[in-house]
């Protein structure tokens, strides 16, 4: 099964609010077929087409994907798209931030025998390397 290279994040109103990410042609195709609220429309039934073949192999999992997109327009259900790659780059970063240990700012007097550091040596450019 191949993943999407967007995630389809839907804004579900009923029977509670909720959000759903869908982000292959497998999980589209289950929630088309259980819980889609607009079971009448062209567009859902294309998607229901499109889903099965990029499941048996038998067509791109994009066009799919877009299928979907459109019975979620046609359904007017909100929706988002998320590029995958910004989701694991945040995850990846998430974990870094989680793992290392934060320590206390050293005291600006320590290093400068008493004497204050002026205000720009305090830390350096978080858009690049430093400059001393």
């Amino acid at each position: 099964m191949e993943y999407w290279d967007k995630i389809v994040v839907l804004h579900l109103e009923k029977p509670r609010p909720c959000s759903l990410s869908i982000g292959d042609s497998k999980d589209a195709a289950r929630l088309l077929l259980n819980r889609w609220p607009l079971t009448a429309g062209r567009s859902y039934r294309r998607a229901i087409l499109n889903c099965s073949a990029a499941l048996r192999g038998q067509g791109p999992s994009d066009v799919a994907q877009w299928s979907f997109v459109v019975a979620a327009m046609e359904a007017a259900i909100r929706y988002e798209i998320i590029d995958r790659l910004d989701v694991e780059i945040a995850a990846v970063c998430r974990e870094l931030l989680e793992s290392e240990d934060v320590q206390d700012e050293p005291d600006p007097k320590d290093e400068t025998d008493g004497a204050m550091r002026p205000f720009w040596w305090s830390r350096p450019s978080a858009s690049g390397p430093s400059v001393r």
